[in-house]
């Protein structure tokens, strides 16, 4: 029975075994990877058989091969002493115990050897159940190779090849493959290995995850529920953010690190070796070569930048960045139009290394690209027309004068890169909407009184130092519908800042007993401060808009009746609130509802609402500028102005057919005063002009005018008064009529008292109505007064005024020698030193028919 079990365990080692590639089992159940490709199969016997085994396995501390060597030569030599023994079993007795002899020694080695074997091979009781009662358990295999059990171990499971789990079938040309993997990337060309995938090689590759924590304390610690993090260098400083008592459920950092492999003559950063690169279409040779930890750290499609810079831009080797008014700012951040490309691949030799070079890791061609341009440049950075040492440049990034290469950098870093493509060249598909990114709020109930908690939709905060010009904190750009669409709450702040606030809905309050009521409802921002980093020590210039109730509204609705809108400038106070006002625009201002009110700090100009201006102070034109009025047909007939001489002038276009603008007006230009003139300085008419009044028909029935004075003549004033329906117009004094010099008159009519201070020349009758007289007084005692007058005969008589003066005519007194040589016929004068019945002065008449002066008697005049 002992010789039957050694020959049958030698056939399971011996014969070839059937099933496919499949880890090696390990004592405890552990899983080693084998760098052959072994196969066993275990039979209904519970026997494995084994083939392929790396010689290496060590069985009680021997290599396999070395304990299959010696059963094999065990058994051959058991095999020939056996077939001896029977043999010569008649023959000899004595042989057959010497062959017994050595037949035992051999099976003892024999069974030495299984217990060895025993001690490192696996029961079949032991598959796919627990280690128990000496039995040492494991997962078995089927016929794929695929584990019968569940691996579930308190140890470690490493597959330093790839690990997977999940099963998505083969198909769309895919092999059958793990939902999940890591470290393989099935074929694609496009992934890198590394890469760790839930799903995703091809359509419908289903993956889905789900993180599931909750954060209790700051850092890797419970900080986050999940970490992304762009860092090198000591880890410990680069985690997920959340200090102090903070709580993320994701944390994504960003920051700017170094190139991963730097060479070149002046370069010696990584490991203080300077080595020359030669740069040629598509090459990059390094010599001496990257050392063993740098070739480590190379990737393939990592990128390489050189240290040259294109042409292009608006500066050497690059652009400076341009403002939105599309000017170049010198002190903004430079872009260098830097060479750079994609390692392929690398060739490691005895003292140099060699990086075959591509534009791109997607069409993979070779050559070289520059930031400003995707295009395969194939000649050598440096050796095209215009290129520059970055040394060189505007703004240089490295000072190396020498070729230099850059491994594994990158030139502008993101947190995040979200695309949304909402194309409409999908067939069959019911999407009609795409959005970026939804944050939902949800705040408690107020019902208790308590407004709840504080939220923030979205924080950016920048810290730090003034940055470049160009920086943001959101950018909106190109050609979307709406850039930014608010629909905010009535008692929602629409924009909270200094610069830019936009109030909420919600207007002033009703209650107007404490006096009106105010809300901002947006401002701009500017400030007295000029310059220096500091928000202190300045006041805030507020342009903006607020609304202010003056009055109740009746019932319980509010409309607009009782409420002003002011735009204005407020000085001091916070955002939302109304400082000191300045200058104001009021729109339904409280005095003159409906209308418009223009004001200056202290007072306000108003336009009605049926457009009458009502001004709070003078009203002022420019320098040479006119006030003009406009006719019914829209044209500027009317204007005011002042000139160098300090007077106001009143013009008028002159009369045209057209209504347009400056044309001059409709009809015959003059001013019309709907009521009373006051002057408290003279009215005057220009040279040539008349002094008018018309009458009830509009038409100028009297009017004064000058003509003015000659070398003979002095001015002469005219007062005209027309005939109107055949009848003489007259001019009448309702009061005394006092003239300082001579008055000449056409005709003359009073109705009351005329006083003339000088004499009265009149051209033409003076008419006095009937039962009136002329009046004469004496100069020192005025009561003493005469008057001349009509009687009933038609008659003239002077007659006093009172008591027993005047009413006498005293002629001219001359003497006889002195007497007119000649005048009219009747005429009457005093001759002083004539002589008749005695008395010396007498009253003489001048007779024609003798052509000489008579007295009384008709006698001639005889002297005394």
């Amino acid at each position: 029975m002992s010789m039957r079990r050694c020959l049958v365990l030698l056939a399971a080692l011996t014969i070839p075994a059937f099933g496919s590639a499949a880890p090696i089992f390990t004592p405890g159940g552990g899983i080693a990877s084998s760098r052959l490709n072994p196969t066993y199969q275990i039979g209904q016997d519970g026997i494995a058989k084994f083939i392929n085994l790396d010689p290496a396995t060590m069985l009680g501390g021997q290599p396999i091969s070395v304990v299959l060597s010696q059963l094999g030569q065990n058994a051959t030599g058991l095999a020939t002493e056996t077939n001896r023994a029977l043999a010569a079993e008649k023959a000899a007795s004595d042989t057959i115990s010497t062959t017994q002899t050595t037949a035992n020694a051999a099976l003892k080695n024999t069974f030495d050897l299984l217990t060895t074997l025993n001690a490192n091979f696996l029961l079949k009781a032991g598959v796919n159940a627990p280690t128990a009662s000496g039995i040492i358990g494991l997962a078995g295999l089927d016929a794929n190779g695929a584990v019968t059990a569940p691996v579930n171990t308190t140890g470690s499971a490493w597959g330093q090849s790839y690990i997977g789990g999940g099963f998505i079938p083969a198909g769309n040309g895919y092999t059958a493959r793990p939902s999940f993997s890591s470290g393989w990337n099935n074929g694609d060309p496009f992934l890198y290995p590394n890469t760790t995938l839930v799903g995703g090689h091809t359509d419908h590759d289903d993956g889905y995850l789900k993180v599931t924590g909750s954060p209790w304390s700051m850092s890797d610690s419970g900080g986050a529920i999940a970490a992304i993090y762009d860092t090198i260098g000591d880890q410990g400083t680069g985690r997920n953010g959340c200090g102090n008592d903070d709580g993320c459920s994701l944390y994504v950092g960003s920051q700017i690190t170094p190139f991963r492999i730097e060479a070149g003559s002046q370069v010696t950063r990584d490991d203080s070796t300077p080595r020359t690169v030669a740069l040629t279409g598509s090459t990059v040779t390094i010599t001496p070569a990257l050392s063993t930890a740098q070739i480590r750290l190379l990737k393939q499609w990592m990128r390489v930048y050189a240290n040259y810079d294109a042409p292009g831009g608006n500066a050497a080797g690059g652009s400076y960045w341009t403002n939105w008014n599309g000017q170049t700012l010198t002190t903004a951040t430079f872009t260098p139009n830097v060479y750079y490309g994609y390692v392929a691949s690398w060739t490691q030799g005895t003292d140099y290394t060699v990086l075959n070079i591509v534009s791109d890791p997607d069409g993979r061609a070779a050559g070289w690209r520059t930031e400003a341009s995707a295009a395969t440049v194939t000649t050598a950075p440096g050796q095209n027309s215009g290129d520059l040492i970055d040394a060189d440049s505007a703004s240089p990034t490295w000072t190396y004068r020498t070729p230099s290469v850059f491994i594994g950098g990158a030139y502008k870093k993101f947190n995040m890169n979200q695309t949304v493509a909402c194309l409409t060249t999908e067939v069959d598909t019911l999407t009609r909407q795409c959005e970026a990114n939804e944050i939902d709020l949800w705040g408690g109930s107020t019902a208790s009184g308590v407004r709840g908690r504080t939220l923030h939709g979205l924080t950016i905060s920048y810290g730090g130092d003034q940055p470049a010009d160009g920086s943001y904190n959101l950018a909106l750009a190109g050609g979307n519908s709406n850039l930014l669409v608010m629909a905010p709450n009535w008692y929602a702040t629409a924009v909270q800042s200094d610069p830019l606030y936009v109030g909420p809905l919600e207007g002033p309050s009703r209650d107007v007993s404490g006096g009106p009521t105010t809300a901002v409802i947006a401002s701009l921002a500017s400030s007295t401060n000029t310059g220096g980093q500091t928000f202190s020590n300045f006041t805030y210039i507020r342009p903006m808009w607020w609304a202010q109730r003056f009055a109740t509204d009746p019932g319980s609705t509010t409309d607009y009746a009782n409420e002003t809108i002011s735009y204005g400038v407020s000085v001091g106070a916070g955002r939302g609130q109304l400082g000191t006002i300045q200058e104001r625009i009021e729109l339904n201002p409280q005095a003159y509802k409906n209308g418009i009110g223009l004001c200056g700090y202290n007072a306000c100009a108003y336009v009605d609402s049926h457009g009458k201006i009502v001004s709070g102070g003078d009203i002022l034109t420019g320098n040479g500028a006119a006030l003009y009025t406009v006719d019914p047909n829209g044209s500027n007939a009317a204007y005011a102005y002042s000139d160098s001489t300090y007077q106001m002038n009143i013009a008028f276009n002159s009369q045209a057919g057209t209504s347009a603008s400056y044309s001059g007006a409709q009809g015959a230009p003059g001013l019309h005063l709907k009521g009373a003139l006051l002057a408290d300085g003279n009215v005057s008419v220009a040279a040539g002009k008349s002094l008018g009044l018309n009458d009830s028909d509009g038409v100028m029935g009297g009017y004064q005018y000058l003509v003015d004075a000659t070398s003979t003549t002095g001015p002469v004033l005219h007062q005209v008064v027309a005939n109107k329906n055949g009848l003489a117009g007259t001019f009448y004094v309702d009061g005394a009529l006092t003239t300082g010099g001579a008055a000449k008159l056409a005709s003359l009519e009073t109705v009351g008292t005329a006083v003339f201070d000088s004499a009265i020349t009149v051209s033409g009758d003076i008419n006095l109505a009937a039962g009136k007289s002329v009046n004469m007084c004496d100069s020192a005692t005025p009561s003493l007064c005469s008057y001349f007058h009509s009687t009933s005969y038609a008659n003239a008589k002077i007659s006093p005024y009172t008591g027993n003066y005047g009413g006498a005519f005293v002629a001219g007194s001359f003497t006889l020698n002195s007497l007119p040589t000649a005048d009219d016929d009747g005429a009457q004068v005093w001759c002083s030193d004539c002589k008749v019945n005695g008395v010396v002065g007498v009253p003489v008449w001048w007779h024609a028919s003798v052509s000489g002066w008579r007295d009384s008697t008709n006698a001639a005049l005889v002297a005394q």
